[in-house]
């Protein structure tokens, strides 16, 4: 299959384009500079033209500085498929409003988190019991990441965290502590802070209850948004002060350092209280991120009719899928959690670890 990668030479785009030839298909980059084999520009819809000579077209450029609402309208009025990698909850809010209405299909939150953590938040939410779910993700933000990792954490400051309870969208502005979690490597805090999944779930399986946390790595990031008021996270020159610290951490501290990525999802009952979980995790993020957005955009160019132009990664692939074709791939991910597990999340990931 031939894929471009719009954005194929920076962090993500990279991995991206290294998945998707070792699993035998036809890569290009995309983007503005001429180190690109084919040049496309997010801002100049002219130059869209050049998707049609691809089956498929990945996204992975900074959708924070440069919004891909024209693409998506464009890609689903001319029959192509798209996947998007970003995770800015305010773009993909903006798309789900007005689901646009064409020949085309747009796959909504490939890679990691959106994406795995999609896949396995349905599995917990259907082996679960529950009313609905909560994710948590651990992680090292800036360890591997690129200058956009930087622009989308200064850009959440700014966003309010969204959560459903009852049905109902609910948000506050004001980053909080929240619960403990039971990670495959030991329990962890957690801050509630904006992510794209809460709206992602709801719309592709209407739950009730749906909410998603973060808990980072070195700890000492939780504890400067813990303790910092709210006017002063969004104020202008903290923003700028944020966005100075997070580059040091990026290419100095943690220039080295692979971002280990834990996730864990735990059913919630009618009464919002948490019940059993599943988690895994995985020793390089970034490197399995470019994996699963392949592996998510096959599974987008294969999905049988009644997918509608907008999807999410849960309606085109389910986790024991991913899991099995992960381990395939070179990414087998540890398992741990107290659900019981199908003979394809039984297997010799990882010893299961209750809570």
């Amino acid at each position: 299959m031939r894929i471009l990668v719009i954005g194929g030479r920076g962090h993500l785009g990279e991995t991206i384009v290294a998945a998707g030839r070792a699993a035998g298909h036809e890569v290009h980059t995309g983007g503005r500079g001429a180190a690109n084999d084919r040049r496309i520009d997010l801002h100049a819809p002219e130059s869209f033209r050049v998707l049609d000579d691809y089956a498929l077209t990945i996204n992975a450029s900074d959708t924070v500085s440069a919004p891909p609402d024209a693409l998506v309208a464009d890609c689903v009025a001319k029959g192509r498929a798209l996947v998007e990698t970003g995770a800015d909850p305010v773009y993909y809010r903006r798309q789900l409003a007005a689901v646009p209405e064409g020949p085309g299909r747009v796959l909504l939150g490939a890679g990691v988190f959106p994406g795995l953590s999609n896949l396995l938040a349905v599995h917990v939410l259907q082996a679960g019991g529950g009313q609905g779910v909560e994710l948590a993700i651990r992680w090292s933000p800036f360890s591997g990441g690129g200058g956009g990792m930087v622009r989308l954490a200064t850009h959440l400051l700014d966003v309010p965290t969204q959560r459903w309870v009852e049905g109902q969208r609910q948000a506050s502005a004001q980053v909080e502590a929240g619960p403990e979690f039971d990670f495959v490597h030991g329990r962890a805090g957690s801050l509630s802070v904006a992510f794209t999944e809460p709206d992602l779930l709801a719309f592709s399986t209407g739950a009730p209850r749906l909410a998603t946390y973060g808990s980072f790595e070195p700890n000492f990031i939780m504890s400067s948004f813990v303790h910092m008021p709210g006017w002063l996270l969004r104020a202008r020159v903290m923003r700028w002060l944020m966005t100075v610290q997070f580059t040091v951490l990026r290419r100095v501290l943690l220039r080295n350092r692979k971002s280990r990525v834990q996730l864990t999802a735990r059913a919630l009952d009618a009464d919002g209280q948490p019940g059993r979980w599943l988690g895994f995790a995985h020793p390089d993020g970034i490197g399995l991120g470019g994996v699963a957005s392949v592996l998510m955009g096959e599974a987008l160019v294969a999905a049988p009719e009644g997918v509608g132009a907008l999807c999410t990664p849960d309606q085109v692939l389910d986790l024991a899928r991913a899991l099995d074709e992960l381990d395939a791939r070179g990414h087998r991910l540890q398992l741990a959690g107290d659900l019981p597990s199908d003979a394809h999340l039984s297997d010799a990931r990882g010893p299961a670890r209750a809570s």
